[in-house]
Formats: C-alpha cells, sequence, structure tokens
C-alpha cells in the first residue's frame, strides 16, 4: 500500500492516461514474495486481464497495488499475493498495471503468473470469506500452503 498525498492520484492518472509511465516505491508485505518493500514499480496504462498487478486508489488517497485475479458482476477483483481479501473494483479505477520492478538497481520483468495460480488466489479470497475473514484459519488450508510455496518459486525470477 502506498499513501499518497490528495493531489498525486489526479496527476498519476493523467500522466499515464497521455501514455505515459510513472514509477512508485513499494511498501507493505501484501504483495510479497512477488514486490517488496524497497522496490520501485514501473506503472503504465493498457489493457488488463487477470494476473496482472494493478494499482488503483484506495481507501483515504492510498494506492493498492495487487493482482488483478478475475471479474464479477462487471467488477475486477483483485488480491494480493499475500493477502487474503478479495477487492473488487471498479475497471474505471484502474490507473495502470506494474510492468516492471527495480530491485537492488536491477530493473526486472514481471513475468505472467500461471491461469492455475491466478484461479487459486482468487479461491483463497473466498475460502478467506467462508472462514469468517480469520486468518489464522485460513492460512492453515493446503491450498494456502500450496498458493504460497507456487508463489516462491515464481518470484524466482527476482534472482534471489
Amino acid at each position: 500500500m502506498f499513501k499518497e498525498r490528495a493531489y498525486e492520484i489526479p496527476l498519476l492518472r493523467h500522466v499515464l492516461s497521455v501514455g505515459g509511465e510513472a514509477t512508485i516505491g513499494v511498501s507493505g508485505v501484501s504483495m510479497e514474495p512477488t514486490l517488496v518493500a524497497g522496490d520501485t514499480i514501473r506503472v503504465v496504462k493498457g489493457d488488463y486481464k487477470p494476473g496482472d498487478i494493478l494499482v488503483f486508489p484506495y481507501k483515504y488517497g492510498e494506492l493498492l497495488v495487487h493482482r488483478y485475479v478475475g471479474k464479477q458482476s462487471g467488477r475486477i477483483l483483485c488480491k494480493g499475493d499475500n493477502a487474503f481479501r478479495l477487492e473488487d473494483i471498479e475497471p474505471e479505477a484502474v490507473l495502470g498495471k506494474v510492468v516492471s520492478l527495480v530491485c537492488e538497481n536491477i530493473q526486472i520483468d514481471i513475468p505472467p503468473l500461471s491461469e492455475e495460480l491466478i484461479t487459486m488466489s482468487w479461491e483463497i479470497g473466498k475460502l478467506f470469506r467462508r472462514n469468517r475473514y480469520d486468518v489464522a484459519k485460513t492460512s492453515e488450508e493446503p491450498l494456502f500452503t500450496e498458493f504460497r510455496d507456487s508463489l516462491v518459486q515464481y518470484s524466482a525470477f527476482r534472482g534471489h
């Protein structure tokens, strides 16, 4: 999550809408191990599909960077790779998508996430709801363990 000043979101929206790109610093843990605090991400406007990492305004003038995991009733469902809750947003709210990151001064393109992992992420969000938003209980589910292990393998693109 990124706390931005009120004027920065409209400025970011404008820059991206005219074909520009923006770089944003990462804070928080919701996208670990794909993105970690201290990374810088490159954001562009474009067509969005499940698996993309989207940037959109969130509560109180913050930006949220979460993965697009599906669509329901015309709304985009997003979830952090290291989060449980599904966020549903209007497609118009999306500012852009993350295409690369800079880690230790090296630019790294973010590879696509497999359809299987996208589906697993969405299912974890639904499981979290069925578990009455109990993080501990959801963390013990075999689906979560398999997803987390697969994400660690996926994040090997970071070179660590």
